[in-house]
């Protein structure tokens, strides 16, 4: 089930979500993300997302991008667009989806922002 909009404003770039299982109490994610975040919540070996904090941006320290930090279950992600950013915490269900995740996040992301930009910390 993807994730629907509620009517809480969030500012230009962010939108707020209602509760879904897989969701952590944070429900305010970046525009640009909407889509990639609806994906992994149907993703059956995504087990939970943490949404993080996020900023607004400009200038060339927020060159699109993801960034990404794996361990175990765990990915630790840093989306990054032109007009904003934001932390996300994903686990998966199992260590050895973790690799399998991390690529379709990259690619999704790519295909979003239009560039497959992959930094691995």
């Amino acid at each position: 089930m993807p994730l629907q909009l509620d009517d809480a404003y969030r500012g230009p770039h962010a939108v707020h979500v209602h509760p879904h299982k897989k969701l952590g109490k944070h429900r305010t994610v970046i525009e640009e993300a909407l889509s990639l975040i609806s994906d992994l919540i149907d993703d059956e070996t995504v087990a939970h997302i943490e949404l993080g904090k996020m900023t607004t941006a400009s200038g060339k320290g927020y060159e699109p991008r993801v960034e990404c930090v794996t361990k175990g279950k765990k990915l630790q992600l840093l989306l990054v667009c032109k007009t904003a950013a934001q932390g996300i915490s994903v686990t998966v269900k199992e260590p050895e989806f973790a690799e399998e995740a991390e690529k379709h996040i990259t690619i999704r992301w790519g295909s979003i922002t239009g560039q497959n930009k992959l930094r691995v910390v």
